[in-house]
């Protein structure tokens, strides 16, 4: 099959933790090509590249310009614009076309002789910033004619849900137009319980304690810092251990002077992608503190190397945990802490959560997350056959 696939970034950023849609689609392409598929994917100049070429494993970039600046979806808008000027002949070539961003590509494609169209939402987006509550209102509407155009909408809530019934309320979408289809899984070659800590132990002084992602508000990252201060009375001896870059940065470190921990937490940046597991395997706990996620990879990794998690209990989290972990309430700096403290001072329950988070992960790999995706392709082919 010749999939497209538009995405205004694409591949995942290599100078910087940048994890989101461009790494997700990376891995999901990478496991279409295995399975004999073309792909082209369709994005912005953002991560840099050129106006096309061929990755190594095989994958097609084509890329448009944008404008640089999100304020009322002008980089969104322009990137439609020009990828629909450049590429519809292209576009139109494709037995299927999954759309991974508001845009308005779908509504310059004939809908008579179009291929068709499936759209994906991550999350549904709340503002938490003024400058977010500027844009969401002309997100929101990108979001509502990029539904409406699609033969079928991929989310990754699963019916029942209160974001589930979000979807269908507000965007006024038809529960059989929407699929549950997480764009989510992770690597066993390269997360699993086989690989070696040390490098890192010897690095930090005490036992690890480990959070991983976007410096960015709604990662909560200093609920993380928080609950740090509290761990610290009873287990002085803990270096909590920051992975990512981010605008909130700065704002975080701030916070750790001002709770005098700065000498307990420490800001890696950056860390390559092949020296994570190392750093998953260093850790004794994994600390998820997000507030806002769709279906998010993230947490599996740790867990592939037998890493348990705390987790904040959003939705879709119990199925991704499962028994490899403990879940507590958004923004329970104390739930967060207490549940950190239980794992570090019971390493019989620590033991057993290790391998019930292996055995968790294991159930969702790159190759499983393409095949429930490739089986929507097929169900959208057959919707657009019949309109």
């Amino acid at each position: 099959m010749k999939i497209g696939i538009v995405s205004y970034a694409f591949p995942q950023h290599r100078r910087g933790y940048w994890i989101g849609v461009e790494r997700s689609l990376e891995e999901i392409s990478k496991a279409f090509i295995r399975g004999g598929n073309e792909i082209y994917v369709f994005t912005s100049f953002c991560l840099g590249g050129k106006m096309y070429e061929v990755t190594d494993y095989g994958a097609h970039i084509i890329r448009a310009s944008s404008i640089d600046t999100g304020i009322m979806c002008a980089n969104l808008i322009s990137f439609s614009h020009n990828v629909l000027r450049l590429y519809h002949r292209l576009l139109n070539k494709m037995d299927v076309v999954h759309v991974f961003v508001y845009s308005l590509v779908p509504s310059g494609l004939p809908r008579g002789s179009r291929p068709p169209l499936v759209a994906h939402s991550f999350h549904f987006d709340r503002a938490d910033s003024l400058i977010m509550y500027s844009w969401l209102p002309m997100l929101r509407r990108l979001a509502r004619s990029l539904f409406d155009l699609s033969d079928l909408v991929t989310i990754e809530h699963e019916l029942g849900t209160a974001e589930w019934a979000q979807y269908e309320s507000f965007y006024k979408l038809d529960a059989n137009k929407m699929k549950f289809a997480p764009c989510e899984g992770v690597n066993l070659e390269k997360f699993n319980p086989r690989v070696s800590g040390e490098r890192v132990k010897k690095k930090f002084i005490g036992r690890i304690v480990l959070t991983v992602g976007p410096l960015v508000k709604r990662k909560a990252i200093h609920y993380f810092i928080e609950a740090a201060t509290i761990i610290l009375r009873e287990y002085p001896d803990i270096s909590f251990i920051i992975i990512g870059k981010g605008p909130d940065l700065p704002r975080l470190k701030r916070l750790t002077k001002r709770l005098g921990i700065e000498r307990k937490v420490f800001f890696e940046g950056f860390v390559p992608d092949e020296f994570m597991p190392c750093y998953y395997k260093a850790a004794e706990v994994f600390v998820f503190p997000s507030i806002q996620e769709g279906f998010p990879c993230l947490p599996l990794e740790p867990m592939a190397c037998g890493t348990p998690v705390v987790s904040s209990n959003l939705a879709n989290m119990k199925t991704i945990v499962g028994n490899g972990g403990i879940l507590v309430q958004p923004s329970d700096v104390h739930g967060i802490a207490k549940a950190v403290i239980r794992m570090l001072e019971d390493p019989e329950m620590r033991e057993k959560l290790s391998n019930e988070a292996y055995k968790a992960a294991k159930k969702f790999t790159w190759d499983k997350a393409a095949e429930k995706i490739f089986q929507i392709y097929k169900e959208a082919i057959e919707v657009k056959s019949k309109s």
